[in-house]
């Protein structure tokens, strides 16, 4: 019952971002990302050949394929690509398949990458030079169209993923967290956000984790409901779209830990652009977390504790991180004040 009510949740906020104002940006941004100019292969149908070519480099744009490889036959206009090889981030890509041409593309493509470096992979996401580890990649897709927007709104495949991610850290990460363990003294939600940093800080920065997942390709969208990164005591699940059309991106990611099973502990949303998402963070550690204790309202023998008045449950509250932080330095003053 709970993985379905996520998965309406999510259809509710992937429909509402689609029919909101932002729709409008999104689908500006795809326009202008892919080109509608019709792709011209004329000449793929005027000659049969063998090709076996090699060559030190192929460029397109930021991305660079050495020592490349292809070996394949043309025959009316159908390219057999027995073999397209190299090295891609430090990695081995190998492609394979039949592309047929005239008028329409039609496409339908094996790819085996084996370690690819996901620092140089993710270099221009934001934080994505933190990351590093290498990721092996095999999908079978297919794509038709006379464009390069309808090939790519025309994707469809399946395909997996596994490998291994480091997450370096940085001084201001362990600065930071040494300033919520002191503002976590004076305000109760900023405690519970410095445990649920420190766990996540000590489960997945500083030491390699094993990754792991599938994903489903339809209409060009990129749909996982699988990927998991393992941990020290803590694992994330990962849930989500990638719309390449539209270069969206919209995911939950739970955090879990092995003392609260399936519970989340932490959960992750990212929307927005793929190369630029908003980020939000929810905790039930926050929700949770343990008024501070005050020794100089402590029961002593001669003056007992008053009992506790039965009050209505409070609903719960989502902080936002940066109204903690106001609060917590405002608290911070006073208490350097007293």
């Amino acid at each position: 019952a709970g993985g379905d009510a996520k998965s309406a949740a999510q259809g509710a906020k992937a429909q509402s971002s689609e029919s909101g104002a932002g729709g409008g940006d999104a689908a500006a941004r795809a326009a202008a990302r892919w080109s509608r100019a019709p792709i011209d292969t004329s000449a793929l149908g005027l000659v049969d050949a063998d090709l076996s070519l090699r060559s030190a480099a192929l460029v397109q744009g930021k991305t660079r394929l050495a020592n490349a490889v292809t070996e394949a036959s043309l025959r009316e206009g159908v390219l057999d690509l027995r073999k397209f090889s190299g090295t891609l981030y430090d990695g081995a890509i190998l492609v394979t398949g039949k592309v047929k041409t005239g008028g329409e593309i039609d496409a339908s493509l094996a790819l085996n990458a084996i370690e690819l470096n996901t620092a140089k992979l993710l270099k221009d996401v934001p934080e994505g030079e933190r990351v590093s580890g290498p990721i092996n990649l095999e999908a079978s897709i297919t794509a038709k169209g006379r464009s390069e927007a309808e090939l790519i709104t025309s994707l469809a495949g399946v395909g997996a993923l596994n490998g291994t991610l480091n997450v370096a850290t940085k001084a201001e990460d362990q600065v930071g967290a040494l300033v919520l363990g002191i503002l976590g003294q004076k305000i109760r939600e900023i405690r519970g956000l410095t445990d649920a940093t420190n766990i996540v800080f000590n489960a997945f920065a500083g030491t390699p984790a094993a990754v792991q997942g599938t994903f489903d390709i339809k209409s060009g969208v990129v749909e996982t409901t699988d990927l998991e990164v393992q941990g020290r005591g803590a694992t994330a699940l990962t849930q989500g779209t990638a719309d390449l059309p539209l270069w969206t991106l919209d995911t939950t990611t739970d955090v879990l830990r092995e003392e609260t099973g399936d519970e989340p502990y932490i959960t992750v949303d990212l929307t927005g652009p793929l190369d630029g998402p908003n980020v939000k963070f929810d905790s039930q550690t926050l929700k949770r977390a343990p008024a501070p204790s005050d020794s100089g309202t402590a029961a002593t023998p001669s003056q007992p504790a008053a009992p506790a008045e039965t009050a209505e449950p409070a609903e719960p509250q989502e902080f936002k991180p940066e109204d903690i932080l106001k609060e917590g330095l405002k608290g911070l003053l006073r208490g350097l004040k007293n």
